[in-house]
C-alpha cells in the first residue's frame, strides 16, 4: 500500500511539473510580444470630466493611473494585468508589465485609482480628504468591456463614477453675523451610511469623534471671514432622519448639519453631483436649497467661489413657473433650458401647455444631438396627465428622468409611449393615482415601478384591463403592486424580458392576467411574490403558473 501511495505522490509531482513547463511556455511566447499588446484609451462617461482634476475641462489629470485585467477564462498567466499611467495627452503602459490579448472574445475590467486599497469589486473610502491628494484617491471609477482583439490593438474603456460628489457653499448668514463675519473651520461630514456592500469605511478618531464614521473634507474656497466652499467624495446611499449630515465650526464652536429630506428619501447616488446651500445662524447651520447635477465640470478645485457657484448652476435644473395654465411657451422653455438638459416646471398645467412642452423638446432634443431632457413635474398643478401627452409613434429622445405631479388621479393612453430614454422615478409620491390607461409606458425606459395602494383597478375607458401598458420594456425589472389589483389586459407586460420580480403580496385574490405576458421568453425567470396562503391558488391559475410563485 505505501509503494501505491508513493506511486501516486510521484504521477502528481509529475503533472505539476509539467503543468509549470506549459505555463512557462506560454508565457514566454507572450512576452515582448507587441502583437498581443493592449493599448489603452480610456474616457469618462456623463460630462468626461472630473471633480478631482486640477486643470478645467480635463477629463484626467497627469498621473492618474488606472489598472486594466483581462478577466478572460483562457487569459495567459502573467500577463492578464498591468497598470497605465496619464500623461496628458493620453494613457501608456506604467512599468514592464502589460496584460496580452488572447483569441476570441475578451473580458477587461479596469478600476481607477489603481494600487493602494482600491480594488475592482471593492473599494475603502479614505476619511481624510482634507488634502488635494486625499480627494484624488477616493474618486473611485470602474469600467469593463467584452471585446474582441482589434487591428490596432486598443482598448476603449468608459470609465463611471462609484461614489457620489458633495459640494457644501455657505450661501447666507444671518443677521447676527451683519457687524462681521464668524470663521468656519473644520468641516466634517458623519454618520455615513451606504447601501453598497462594496464600499467600506476605514474609522478616522480624533477626540469629538471617537467610534465614528468621518470624512475630513477638502477646502475649495475661502472668502472674507473663513471658509465658504469644500467638498468631498462620499459614499451612496441614505441617511437616517434627524442624524447629523455635517459638524462644522464656527468661531471654533461646533455645530451640527442635520440630514434633509434629499438625503433621508432619495440619498446620495453614485455618478451624481450634490451642491449643499446652508444658511448660518447664531445657535445653527441649516440647509438651505439643494441642486442635484451630473458629476460636474471639473471646475470645482479653481476660481473664486464665485466661478463655481456659476460652474454648478449651469448644471443645475432650471425652472419655469406657470402662474396659470395654458400660459406654457416655447420662449419660456427655451430660456429657462438654455445649454441645460434639466428642466421643472411648476404651477396650473392643461393639455395646451403638454402639446408646447412636448412640441419644443421634441424639435431640439432627439437622437443626433444629444443629451434627453431629465423632467420635473412634481411641482406642477395638474390632476390628470393628459392622452399622448409627451407620446410619439415612432422612438423619441426627447426625454429623460422623469417626475411626475405628485397628486395626480389619472394617467391616460399613450401618455409616453414611444419615449424610448424616458424613466418614471418618483412612483412612491404618486399616492392619490387611481387609473392608467392602454400604451401609457409602451417601449419606454421604465426600469423600476412602484404601484401606490390607491390603484386597484387597471381599466382603460373601452376594453376593460388596460392593455400593453408596458409592453416592450426592455429595461423593466422590477414591479410592484401596493394595492389589492384585480386584473391585468393583454400584453401589459408584453416583451418586457428583462422583468425578474413582481410583488404582489398586496393581493387577496388572483388577478386576471389573459396574455399579459406574451412575448416574455422566459416567465420561469419571472418571481412572482405572492402573500402567506396564495401560492397554490396562483398556480392554479393561467398564466402565473408559468412564472416561478413564492409566498413571502
Amino acid at each position: 500500500m505505501k509503494k501505491i501511495q508513493t506511486y501516486k505522490y510521484f504521477l502528481a509531482s509529475v503533472a505539476l511539473l509539467l503543468a509549470s513547463c506549459q505555463n512557462e511556455e506560454m508565457t514566454d511566447e507572450w512576452e515582448n510580444n507587441q502583437e498581443h499588446i493592449v493599448q489603452v484609451n480610456a474616457t469618462i462617461s456623463g460630462l468626461q470630466t472630473r471633480a478631482n482634476s486640477e486643470d478645467k475641462g480635463n477629463a484626467w489629470t497627469s498621473g492618474d493611473k488606472i489598472r486594466v485585467t483581462n478577466v478572460s477564462a483562457n487569459a495567459v498567466a502573467g500577463k492578464e494585468k498591468a497598470d497605465f499611467i496619464y500623461d496628458g495627452a493620453g494613457f501608456s503602459l506604467s512599468g514592464i508589465n502589460y496584460a496580452a490579448w488572447v483569441d476570441g472574445e475578451n473580458s477587461f475590467e479596469a478600476y481607477y485609482p489603481s494600487g493602494g486599497m482600491a480594488k475592482y469589486e471593492n473599494f475603502v473610502l479614505n476619511g481624510y480628504q482634507s488634502t488635494l491628494e486625499g480627494l484624488r484617491e477616493n474618486d473611485w471609477m470602474t469600467a469593463e468591456a467584452k471585446v474582441k482583439k482589434a487591428s490596432d490593438n486598443r482598448l476603449d474603456l468608459e470609465f463611471k463614477h462609484q461614489l457620489a460628489k458633495v459640494v457644501v457653499k455657505i450661501a447666507k448668514y444671518n443677521d447676527q453675523y451683519s457687524a462681521s463675519l464668524p470663521t468656519l473651520s473644520d468641516p466634517t461630514f458623519t454618520n455615513l451610511s451606504t447601501d453598497d456592500a462594496r464600499i467600506a469605511h476605514p474609522y478616522v478618531l480624533d477626540e469629538e469623534d471617537k467610534d465614528k464614521q468621518v470624512v475630513k473634507a477638502y477646502t475649495i474656497a475661502d472668502n472674507e471671514g473663513g471658509m465658504h466652499t469644500f467638498m468631498a467624495i462620499l459614499p451612496t446611499g441614505k441617511y437616517e432622519g434627524g442624524k447629523c449630515f455635517l459638524k462644522l465650526k464656527i468661531n471654533n464652536e461646533r455645530h451640527e448639519v442635520l440630514a434633509n429630506s434629499l438625503l433621508t428619501s432619495e440619498g446620495l447616488k453614485a455618478g451624481n453631483a450634490y451642491t449643499f446651500n446652508l444658511t448660518v445662524g447664531k445657535d445653527n447651520v441649516t440647509i438651505g436649497s439643494v441642486t442635484v447635477a451630473e458629476w460636474g465640470t471639473g471646475q470645482e478645485l479653481s476660481g473664486t467661489a464665485n466661478e463655481i457657484a456659476d460652474a454648478h448652476a449651469d448644471a443645475s435644473t432650471h425652472t419655469v413657473t406657470l402662474v396659470s395654465a395654458k400660459t406654457l411657451t416655447e420662449e419660456l422653455i427655451k430660456e429657462a433650458l438654455g445649454d441645460s438638459h434639466r428642466l421643472a416646471i411648476k404651477g396650473p398645467m392643461a393639455k395646451d401647455d403638454f402639446d408646447k412642452l412636448k412640441s419644443y423638446l421634441a424639435a431640439h432634443y432627439n437622437e443626433e444631438n444629444g443629451t434627453p431632457v431629465d423632467l420635473d413635474l412634481s411641482g406642477a398643478k395638474v390632476a390628470e396627465i393628459p392622452s399622448g401627452a409627451l407620446s410619439n409613434d415612432s422612438p423619441s429622445y426627447y426625454l429623460g428622468a422623469v417626475k411626475l405631479p405628485a397628486n395626480i388621479t389619472a394617467i391616460y393612453a399613450r401618455a409616453f409611449k414611444g419615449c424610448t430614454k424616458c424613466d418614471i422615478t418618483n412612483w412612491e409620491a404618486l399616492t392619490s393615482l387611481t387609473k392608467i390607461d392602454d400604451y401609457v409606458f409602451e417601449n419606454t425606459a421604465v426600469s423600476e415601478v412602484v404601484f401606490p395602494a390607491s390603484l386597484t383597478k387597471l381599466y382603460d375607458d373601452y376594453s376593460g384591463y388596460a392593455q400593453s401598458c408596458f409592453n416592450s420594456c426592455s429595461q423593466l425589472k422590477k414591479v410592484v403592486f401596493k394595492g389589492d389589483i384585480d386584473g391585468l389586459g393583454s400584453k401589459f407586460f408584453g416583451s418586457c424580458n428583462a422583468l425578474a420580480e413582481i410583488d404582489l403580496t398586496a393581493c387577496t385574490n388572483v388577478p386576471k392576467a389573459s396574455g399579459a405576458f406574451n412575448g416574455i421568453t422566459s416567465k420561469k425567470d419571472i418571481k412572482v411574490y405572492v402573500a402567506t396562503g396564495m401560492k397554490s391558488k396562483f398556480e392554479g391559475s393561467s398564466p402565473w403558473n408559468e412564472l416561478a410563485i413564492e409566498e413571502k
